[in-house]
């Protein structure tokens, strides 16, 4: 759709703000050099410890997210927004992504467990895999994306994108499935 410059430019011009947000969380973010391929490695809560545990689940270690974002077309088309193994850099589907929280801005989360092809899906507007075989065909096509309805969550840059993203992992409970 859109020419490798083109993207690189959106993408050039968005990423100060995003990049301003990453700062001040002190995270790391992560522009793959040659491709419109955007990472960010995230942390949020451990799983719940089993009952009478309690001390443990303090104890516990955060859990790591490797989210990534492939900006193929961006602009025309939402950011593939996608969880990979915090080590191994693969795609595992839901067991990538934190478990559903309620989400800390109302509503319901934007993490959904999905069945084939992926598993899990960022369930909003700007996410390329909820539209099409994803969990709203009824969207419209992904070119739509920037016309939200009312009741969905509104992001139209990439550090906004990111900002509602780790804040739900920040509010989530553990993984949606165990790390393979």
């Amino acid at each position: 759709m859109l020419p490798t410059p083109v993207v690189d430019a959106y993408v050039e011009e968005e990423l100060p703000g995003a990049r301003s947000w990453a700062d001040r969380e002190g995270l790391e973010l992560t522009v793959l050099p040659g491709r419109p391929i955007l990472r960010v490695e995230l942390t949020g809560p451990p799983a719940p410890a089993p009952d009478g545990l309690e001390g443990a689940a303090r104890e516990a270690p955060l859990e790591r997210y490797l989210l990534e974002a492939g900006l193929d077309d961006y602009r025309a088309l939402p950011p593939e927004w996608r969880f990979l193994h915090p080590d191994t850099e693969e795609e595992i589907g839901a067991a990538g992504f934190p478990a559903q929280p309620q989400s800390p801005l109302g509503g319901a989360s934007i993490f959904l467990p999905h069945s084939d092809p992926y598993g899990a899906v960022i369930c909003a507007h700007f996410s390329r895999r909820a539209y099409g075989n994803g969990p709203h065909p009824d969207w419209g096509p992904p070119t739509n994306w920037e016309n939200t309805r009312p009741g969905q969550v509104v992001a139209r840059t990439l550090g906004d994108m990111l900002v509602r993203i780790a804040l739900e992992v920040s509010a989530s409970a553990g993984r949606m499935a165990p790390l393979p």
